[in-house]
């Protein structure tokens, strides 16, 4: 179970996001250019309607997306799921992803490689705040739907930071009404914290759709209700 936050740990968590060194560009090639030419394609080819939900993320968002409609209908959905992504990336191409068009809200999944990768809690945070901050100067009444950082049995060796960027992550979004966080960590966890391989498919890291049945259900009792009334008729 996810701790909640106390005022003290919200001050202590965004206090220390502002001392840490923010992301910045290089001139090196952007990876997934490849993926983000395909969606620009296809923007091009079938432009979404306005006021539709950004879906980006990794490889998770990605392999949701044969079900996802249907997981959070009546809800209109763009799917970005880029595999392999991590919050930089979703940075790095914000001017493709986001840029183009004019969503009402976000639902976001990356932090999961950014751990795995060897970055800090506070760093993934970081990361999220950056995105999230290019988000509200393009339009500051986009809502963001952070969805948490899930388990996985072949990253058992850090599970324990992705719980704690979970819980700074959840902090910030208590700090801004425009932010809700997504807890799909707990449910995808036994009821001693304990991991559930039943819910893999055989690499360990992704869901099989047993484990999809637990996550979209978490997703939809969140973003469904609150987003159903901005639908358009």
């Amino acid at each position: 179970m996810l701790r909640i936050p106390t005022l003290a740990t919200a001050i202590l968590a965004v206090s220390t996001l502002i001392a840490l060194p923010s992301w910045k560009a290089t001139a090196e090639p952007l990876p997934f250019a490849k993926e983000i030419a395909a969606f620009e394609t296809r923007r091009q080819e079938s432009p979404p309607a306005d006021g539709s939900i950004l879906c980006i993320g990794s490889s998770s968002m990605r392999m949701w997306a044969d079900r996802m409609d249907a997981d959070l209908a009546p809800l209109s959905l763009v799917k970005l799921g880029f595999g392999g992504s991590k919050f930089k990336d979703a940075i790095a191409h914000f001017d493709s992803l986001v840029a183009p068009y004019n969503p009402r809200a976000i639902l976001l999944y990356e932090g999961d490689n950014d751990i795995n990768s060897g970055m800090t809690p506070f760093e993934v945070a970081r990361d999220f705040l950056t995105f999230a901050t290019k988000v509200h100067e393009q339009d500051p009444a986009i809502r963001i739907y952070v969805i948490s950082i899930k388990p996985s049995t072949k990253r058992a060796g850090v599970l324990a930071d992705s719980l704690k960027a979970n819980s700074i992550i959840e902090t910030l979004c208590l700090q801004d009404p425009r932010f809700v966080f997504v807890d799909v960590m707990t449910p995808l966890l036994g009821p001693q914290g304990e991991l559930i391989a039943d819910y893999y498919v055989e690499d360990g890291v992704h869901l099989n759709q047993a484990g999809y049945d637990v996550w979209a259900r978490a997703i939809r009792n969140v973003i469904v209700p609150l987003e159903r009334a901005h639908e358009k008729e």
